[in-house]
């Protein structure tokens, strides 16, 4: 018997004027959603697993709105509960517990988000940067690894020879940088999941990029000390020296 298809891409669009005017609502009272949604568009088509909903969801973001653009909403975010709560249910049990697996890992981090990147992930030595997401999480992997089936020979393969696939996503950042002033840089920088199986749980903590609460305090302590010298840097410091001879002088104004 041939299985049933599984769809790899699923989408809502919303037609009617009065579903449009009920979002834009929902939407107008959001203070930061145009800032954790830089590209929502409400006549575009919205994307599965449907994170607008996923970040704010409770009956006090609908509550707000009035009669009519309440019922247009409830109807719209009730659809997506049935068919997707189990999923929300099942990352915020993975991220309650500093975990992903490749599921949740687009529910990791947001627009705004403090985060920590790592040239050796889940290793010592490693070095540390603080940068700020400026989008979602998007899959850089083909489609046929990201939907592999516990039959598929790759996945045989993989049990077989005990190896990892890697599985990436693609996420845009900005800092900023001092060379005597300071200025904005930005960059798309490669989140990567190392694991033998789509279900399984990798801490956030051996991620190559991820959100800044995630990490240990003593992590946290370091970083913010760092910048908190990096800041410093708006301000002229000048500096003298003495020598090994006492020989004391100010050649020049310096920045430290």
């Amino acid at each position: 018997m041939i299985p049933r298809p599984k769809p790899t891409r699923e989408t809502i669009r919303l037609e009617s004027q009065d579903m449009i005017e009920s979002m834009e609502a929902f939407i107008a009272g959001k203070f930061k959603f145009i800032e954790e949604h830089p590209d929502f568009d409400v006549r575009a088509p919205l994307a599965a697993p449907y994170l607008f909903w996923y970040h704010d969801r409770s009956p006090e973001t609908i509550s707000g709105l009035n009669d009519l653009h309440q019922k247009h909403m409830r109807r719209l975010t009730g659809w997506i509960d049935d068919n997707y709560g189990e999923m929300y249910h099942r990352v915020e049990k993975q991220l309650d517990k500093g975990v992903v697996s490749y599921e949740s890992i687009e529910f990791l981090m947001k627009p705004g988000d403090a985060i920590i990147l790592n040239n050796k992930p889940g290793q010592e030595g490693g070095t540390l940067k603080a940068e700020i997401a400026a989008s979602w999480p998007a899959s850089k992997t083909p489609q046929k690894l990201a939907d592999f089936g516990v039959d598929s020979p790759w996945v045989k393969m993989n049990k077989d020879h005990k190896k990892k696939c890697t599985w990436k996503w693609i996420v845009d950042c900005w800092a900023y940088k001092y060379d005597g002033s300071f200025y904005r840089t930005e960059r798309q920088v490669e989140i990567q999941l190392r694991a033998e199986k789509a279900d399984e749980e990798v801490a956030i903590q051996k991620l190559n990029v991820y959100p800044l609460r995630y990490a240990s305090e003593e992590t946290r302590a370091l970083l913010e000390q760092r910048g908190r010298t990096f800041w410093s840097c708006r301000d002229r410091r000048l500096v003298s020296y003495e020598d090994k001879n006492g020989i004391y002088g100010v050649c020049f104004p310096a920045y430290v």
